[in-house]
Parts: structure tokens; C-alpha cells; sequence
């Protein structure tokens, strides 16, 4: 059951490319328990009206996150932060999004840009919900973001050698797999297995 509150929002999705603009229509839908539901007519629209939510329910972690990518969280977090910022800015992430952003497809260009105009907005919208410390995204934040993802997995030794539970190690090493525990073993138990173990999904 879905709450009686919507956006609608219209988006010009070639408009921040320099193509001709095309309107697209999306709706945002909050359920009783504030969960979003968008219902978008295009691509661009639908990512409009997602950076509109994340920004209402994450706008926070959301702006940490680019300034992480921009080697700037130190001006939040202090001394601590800075080894990561001097990584960042060591990888020029933020140089190199927007030295390579005219690579990306115009289709990319446009949802991307779409996503910050939805976010941007909502700020605009609740100036008095904004830390103080709040900024513009800009589409190289999400492009300069996605970089520090792939280079934080890249080299994280749990990522390549993941343990069998729990996050960055905390359960120590994955045990090392048993005869019972082989996949041909399992594969072998479950032909034998009786018709009141099995659950069939429809």
C-alpha cells in the first residue's frame, strides 16, 4: 500500500548533453514503510527520480562517498582520513573522470547526468536538511566514485581470497573444503534427497 505522496518529474534528458531535449516522466512512490517505488516512462527519468531518492534517504553518506573520491574527506574526519585522501588524489580520480568523460557513451553521459540532476535537486529543495558542508554533485563525482570502487577491490586481498563468512576477514581464513563439502558430494546428496527436504519455487 503506498502512501498518498508522489514526485512527478519531467527531465530533459538530452538537454545536459547539448543533443535535443527529450521529456521523459517519472513518478516516485513511498510505501507505509517509506520504501521508494519509481515508475519512469525512459532510462534518464528513471535515474532522475532514483538520485532524487537516494539523495532523500542517503544524502549524507552519499556526499562522504564523493568526497572520498575527491581525496577530501579528511576535511571531515580529520588526520585519519588522509591516507585515503593522498591515495585518491594519488590516482588523480577526479582528473581523470573528467579528462575521459567525453569516452562515455552519449547514452551513459545522459544517465549519469540525470542522476545528479535528481540529487542536486532535492538539495535544492531542502537546503535546511543539507550538513553545512554540502556541495553540487557533478557527474565526474559519480564517474571519479566508481573508480575508487574498482580500485578499493582491486586491491583488497579478502576480495581475491574471500573468507568463508563475516566482512574483511573477521572470521579468519575459509577453512579448506572437505569431501562432504565438495560440490560433486553436495550435487550426489541432493539426487538422493527425499521429497519432503525439497521446496519448489513457482
Amino acid at each position: 500500500m503506498f502512501r498518498p505522496r508522489l514526485l512527478s518529474v519531467f527531465f530533459a534528458a538530452g538537454a545536459a548533453i547539448g543533443s535535443a531535449p527529450a521529456a521523459e516522466e517519472a513518478t516516485l512512490l513511498r510505501d507505509r514503510y517509506g520504501v521508494p517505488h519509481i515508475f519512469a516512462r525512459g532510462e534518464a527519468a528513471g535515474l532522475y527520480a532514483l538520485g532524487y531518492a537516494q539523495a532523500e534517504d542517503r544524502l549524507l553518506a552519499l556526499l562522504r562517498n564523493y568526497k572520498r573520491a575527491r581525496g577530501e574527506l579528511a576535511e571531515l574526519d580529520g588526520p585519519d582520513a588522509l591516507p585515503g585522501d593522498l591515495e585518491a588524489r594519488a590516482f588523480r580520480l577526479v582528473e581523470v573522470a573528467r579528462e575521459k568523460y567525453a569516452t562515455l557513451s552519449p547514452v551513459s553521459r545522459a544517465d549519469i547526468e540525470a542522476f545528479v540532476a535528481g540529487v542536486n535537486r532535492w538539495q535544492r529543495e531542502n537546503p535546511q536538511k543539507r550538513p553545512a558542508w554540502a556541495f553540487d554533485v557533478t557527474p565526474f563525482d559519480v564517474v571519479a566514485l566508481a573508480q575508487y570502487v574498482n580500485l578499493f577491490f582491486a586491491r583488497d586481498p579478502f576480495e581475491r581470497t574471500p573468507p568463508g563468512v563475516g566482512l574483511a576477514g573477521a572470521a579468519g581464513p575459509r577453512p579448506a573444503p572437505t569431501a562432504s563439502s565438495s560440490p560433486r558430494r553436495r550435487r550426489r546428496a541432493a539426487k538422493g534427497a527425499s521429497p519432503a527436504s525439497t521446496r519448489t519455487c513457482r
